[in-house]
């Protein structure tokens, strides 16, 4: 099958680009698995699917290459791109390229989560390090990438067992406090008192409605 050969061959990619620190490769490796998925939506249910019967003899004892998703492989690499480009600290020289490089990858995140079930969602495992709180924690800004965290996590959430996951996790890692941390409204002042009115911005606007656009969904 070609897309899960194309799939392996993007993996590998992306975890040496992961290895080596290459932002900019793995941004561009990120975008390209995001155009071929959105162009043909079909891949990701072929990536999806359980391994075939001569692929499960192959993988002998192990378990999981028994039972995972052919795409199992790309989808890791993905996550753990993520976690390595917004835990990794060690040379804050390299924020420029970061940062476009996060953006990439909680886009194609979003793009391959939307399109799939709500069983198949828990394939990904975008909850299992606290990159998404951190990238939530921080304050809105022009530039910041809180839009497109809670665009990613409105599809994941809709899992019931990841919105568990997400509800039940420790207050420094709990997603769901820091997006609800987004809605806290400034103080209402009147504007000849001499209290600065620039506080609130339309990022910060922004972040509350898509803050609330995330609690809606999760209570529908």
């Amino acid at each position: 099958r070609l897309s899960i050969g194309l799939a392996a061959a993007v993996a590998v990619q992306l975890r040496r680009a992961t290895a080596t620190r290459s932002w900019r490769d793995l941004g561009g490796g990120a975008h390209f698995t995001q155009v071929w998925l959105g162009v043909f939506p079909g891949s990701v249910a072929e990536l999806i699917s359980p391994p075939t019967k001569k692929r499960a003899q192959q993988a002998g004892g192990d378990s999981h290459i028994a039972t995972d998703p052919v795409g199992r492989p790309l989808f890791d690499s993905l996550q753990e791109a993520l976690h390595a480009a917004v835990l990794d600290h060690r040379d804050n020289e390299d924020a420029e390229d970061r940062r476009p490089c996060i953006a990439r990858l909680l886009n194609t995140l979003t793009e391959i989560s939307g399109k799939l079930s709500l069983s198949e969602l828990e394939n990904l495992g975008c909850l299992q390090r606290p990159s998404l709180c951190m990238l939530l924690a921080s304050s809105p800004c022009p530039g910041s990438l809180h839009q497109q965290c809670l665009r990613l996590l409105r599809n994941l959430l809709a899992s019931s067992s990841l919105f568990a996951s997400a509800h039940q996790a420790d207050s420094d890692e709990n997603l769901l406090l820091a997006a609800a941390n987004l809605l806290v409204v400034p103080t209402i002042v009147s504007p000849g008192d001499g209290t600065d009115l620039t506080d609130d911005t339309k990022e910060k606007q922004a972040c509350r409605i898509a803050a609330l656009e995330l609690f809606c969904r999760c209570i529908a």
